[in-house]
């Protein structure tokens, strides 16, 4: 072998490192390094895991009240909650799936999260208008309805599945 003095496979055992003299190996072993993942893969890892919060985040603002009024509140499955859940659904499970397996899987499904995300940002926006348009007169003063917490949750967890999504998918694809 004319490689210089240092740590090296072991040719007998892949698992470890045998100091290689310059001349000869040595007696002395240790375990091979492991791989550590590259930034790339970390900031994959890290945007899959936000896109996979943020579709919970869209389940649950689609059930959390967008619109109160005093002591009444109106829950987002009453309307269009109901679409927002189901495509938050669907993209908890695609991510979770595309999470399990690595990179690959539900090839049909690449470009489908973010385009939910965009979906659920459409009608959290529209929702949001239509809720903040509304006003009553209460003892002659006009007074408005309050958007829930949930539309608000939606809005957010919707633009930040939008952001992490499109990240993930452009992570090209792996056998």
């Amino acid at each position: 072998m004319n490689a210089p003095a240092g740590w090296h496979p072991d040719p007998q055992n892949p698992g470890i490192e045998r100091w290689w003299d310059g001349q000869q190996w040595a007696e002395q072993t240790r375990p091979a390094p492991t791989l550590r993942a590259s930034a790339g893969d970390r900031r994959y890892t890290a945007n899959l895991i936000a896109a996979l919060v943020a579709s919970l985040g869209i389940i649950i603002g689609s059930l959390g009240p967008w619109a109160s009024f005093f002591a009444f509140t109106k829950n987002g499955v009453e309307g269009d909650g109901v679409i927002t859940l189901v495509l938050g659904v669907i993209a908890a499970v695609a991510l979770f799936v595309r999470l399990s397996r690595g990179s690959g899987g539900w090839a049909a499904l690449r470009w489908g999260v973010p385009v939910i995300g965009v979906l659920c940002v459409a009608i959290s926006v529209y929702d949001l208008f239509d809720v903040t348009s509304i006003t009553a007169e209460f003892f002659g003063e006009p007074v408005g309805v309050q958007v829930g917490w949930g539309l608000w949750l939606l809005l957010i967890s919707s633009a930040v599945l939008c952001l992490t999504s499109s990240s993930v998918v452009k992570r090209p694809q792996k056998p």
